[in-house]
């Protein structure tokens, strides 16, 4: 699988949402993706005192002091199951059997699918 790395834009517009509370989940298209993703993450998230960070793969998290928290996913089965978010970015390089391992994640919220480069 072709590794991805997340663009700024995409990294602050999740930093933005983990910031006003919200639970937000970014999914990647491998495990590579989704590490790089949260080493990408952690040095902006430090600036906002978060309560605990977590690389362990399958658990790979973000938590903050106001109850926003950052979920980095790879799209599979095994990493998503059991996960819960108010906003789910997907890399638009995602194929459509993983979206229906993403799509559950957000079953019961509001918010949008958001898609990134």
């Amino acid at each position: 699988m072709k590794t991805v790395i997340p663009t700024k834009g995409a990294l602050q517009a999740v930093l933005t949402e983990a910031a006003l509370g919200k639970r937000v989940a970014i999914a990647f298209p491998g495990a590579q993706s989704a590490k790089i993703g949260l080493d990408a993450l952690i040095d902006p998230a430090l600036d906002l005192d978060p309560s605990r960070i977590s690389r362990v793969p399958g658990k790979r998290l973000i938590n903050f002091q106001n109850g926003g928290s950052i979920r980095v996913l790879a799209a599979n089965s095994c990493e998503c199951r059991g996960a819960v978010a108010d906003i789910l970015y997907v890399h638009d390089s995602t194929t459509d059997e993983q979206m229906e391992v993403l799509t559950p994640i957000v079953a019961t919220s509001t918010e949008p699918i958001v898609h990134f480069e």
